[in-house]
């Protein structure tokens, strides 16, 4: 999470510190939908954050890490979180403190994060309220 601070201990910009891993072919991250009306308040924008190739975002990132291939859904809100590989998050979710790990499908209207007794019960939460959401614990199966 230090990675999205204007200037972290760790910079993965400095050319001091070279990169070599193999990057999966993905298109270019994409912001989709600019309606910032009052009425219909629906944007995709991401402030403070990493985002990585393939991603898509309709709704509100905010201080977050996005891996590659991750899609947020109209009217939803990630807030200080973590969302690896291939992860959905679904239309009106809120999700705060989380680590969501790979190729989960949040339904539509899930809140993650918010509900501390509730999260403590589903998912593993950690004493400092972050709640961790294990690879494919949501999943299309799931969502009939």
């Amino acid at each position: 999470m230090d990675l999205t601070g204007v200037d972290p201990y760790f910079n993965l910009y400095s050319r001091l510190w070279p990169i070599y891993t193999y990057h999966k072919p993905s298109p270019p991250a994409k912001f989709v939908v600019a309606n910032e009306h009052p009425e219909d308040h629906r944007v995709g924008n991401a402030l403070d954050a990493i985002v990585s190739p393939g991603c898509i975002i309709s709704g509100i990132v905010r201080n977050g890490v996005l891996s590659t291939d991750v899609t947020i859904r109209s009217w939803a809100t990630v807030d200080e979180s973590v969302i690896l590989d291939g992860v959905t998050v679904g239309r009106y979710c809120k999700v705060k403190k989380a680590i969501i790990d790979k190729y989960n499908v949040i339904p539509d209207n899930t809140e993650i994060g918010y509900h501390p007794k509730e999260d403590r019960e589903r998912f593993t939460v950690a004493s400092r309220g972050i709640v961790f959401i294990p690879k494919g614990y949501f999943n299309e199966e799931n969502l009939e």
